[in-house]
């Protein structure tokens, strides 16, 4: 299973959840400023992990997130 951007999970919550409190926004972008922040550093990580690896930036991001929709 592929895994969503931060970008990917609040586009959809906003589909999802037209009509809400301004509250619940707020809450949502937090929660999508948080999401990209721990991909960030788990990027990091197996980037220090693997950093021999022979695959490209847009190799580890389709395989991680499947690629530009």
């Amino acid at each position: 299973m592929k895994k969503q951007t931060a970008v990917e999970w609040l586009a959809q919550w906003l589909h999802d959840n037209p009509v809400v409190y301004q509250k619940d926004y707020y809450a949502a972008i937090e929660w999508a400023k948080a999401m990209e922040k721990q991909q960030i550093l788990d990027a990091h990580w197996d980037g220090s992990i693997y950093w021999d690896s022979e695959k490209t930036e847009e190799e580890y991001y389709t395989k991680t997130y499947g690629g530009d929709k």
